[in-house]
């Protein structure tokens, strides 16, 4: 069989904005050389009666899942063994995730495909290093928590545990401990308090949870310090914007949004209902914000190469780990770049925060 690079034909033309198509096919020899994976594929996800998953025959399989969505894993295993030879082949230099559209694709044909990429930018830095250290020697606050915080915050942890005992015991609230409808729960003692986790004593316990509370101001206090930069940052750069990784961004926002609303116990169509807008409407409403994000992460990813700042291989791997226990459903290898693109950028900002050292 002829290699991927030399069977391919593809064509690369200039859009707008850093933006480039690819159009071509993939032969039908190649195509349906993906054709057992792909059923194998489809055959493990699907429960099929009288058959072992992974072990029933292409027709059973097709007439499950549809003859339909075996061309499209075939399709989708052809393009990824393609794509990073057409890449490789023509010296892209592509950013983010490519827009795939199959313009062709039946039983014992050519795949025809048509894939949108964004390549690297332009982009104009200012002076990032003067404006990092003008940011840097902005006055830090104090962090404290005051015995009302403290005090507070155990009130929530205790009621969030009762909760959890009345979920667990099919126990009404005020059987728990705490104070809940004007029910008044039992003092809190060095034995319990190793209930809400390994503490030593009620001081211990109270120890820690102020050094909770100023670990989480100082997070945030982090975090409006890195906002204010990236504003400073994104305005005295110039940078022409793909549309396509707008786009991208739109999704990652999209997708983000739906995992939280589902995390609550909603469903994401009638959380919609309920704010009375559709999935379109949001989108718009965010698209300034995604191209903010995407400027952001193109400057930050700049200021890496100009001066050499790159993610520990070590921590990248242990960041994929833990995406992949979180969302099974994850690709390895976009896990892998996300990993990469966050600990390189979280190397910046503390490149930048260290200019007025």
């Amino acid at each position: 069989m002829l290699s991927y690079i030399m069977a391919i034909q593809a064509a690369v033309s200039k859009k707008e904005k850093s933006e480039l198509e690819i159009t071509g096919e993939v032969p039908s020899e190649i195509f349906e050389s993906h054709r057992s994976d792909a059923v194998k594929y489809l055959s493990e996800r699907v429960n099929i009666p009288g058959f072992r998953k992974g072990k029933a025959p292409e027709n059973i399989v097709a007439q499950h899942a549809g003859g339909m969505a075996i061309l499209e894993e075939m399709a989708e295993r052809a393009l990824g063994r393609a794509y990073p030879d057409i890449i490789a082949e023509n010296k892209l230099d592509v950013v983010g995730d490519p827009a795939v559209q199959i313009t062709k694709i039946a039983k014992g044909s050519p795949l025809g495909f048509k894939i949108t990429v964004a390549v690297s930018p332009e982009v104009t830095l200012p002076d990032y290093k003067k404006i990092a250290e003008k940011a840097a020697k902005e006055p830090i606050k104090e962090m404290g928590a005051t015995d009302e915080e403290v005090e507070k915050t155990i009130a929530e942890i205790r009621k969030l545990r009762a909760r959890t005992v009345t979920q667990n015991e099919e126990l009404r609230t005020k059987n728990a401990g705490g104070t809940e409808e004007g029910k008044e729960f039992p003092p809190l003692m060095d034995e319990n308090v190793k209930e809400f986790g390994e503490f030593e004593n009620i001081a211990d316990f109270r120890v820690k949870i102020k050094e909770n509370i100023i670990a989480e101001k100082k997070a945030k206090e982090m975090q409006k310090r890195r906002a204010e930069l990236t504003e400073e940052l994104v305005k005295a750069s110039s940078i022409d914007v793909p549309r396509i990784l707008v786009e991208r961004e739109l999704d990652r926002l999209m997708a983000q949004f739906a995992s939280d609303i589902s995390r609550m116990g909603l469903q994401f169509d009638k959380y919609l209902e309920h704010l009375k807008k559709t999935a379109e409407e949001i989108r718009n409403e965010w698209r300034d914000q995604a191209e903010k994000n995407v400027k952001i992460g193109l400057i930050l990813t700049k200021i890496a190469e100009m001066e050499k700042v790159s993610a520990d291989p070590a921590a990248v791997e242990t960041e994929v780990k833990h995406i992949m226990e979180h969302y099974p459903g994850a690709r390895e290898d976009r896990a892998r770049t996300y990993a990469a693109t966050i600990l390189k950028h979280e190397k910046v900002f503390e490149f930048l925060e260290n200019q007025g050292a």
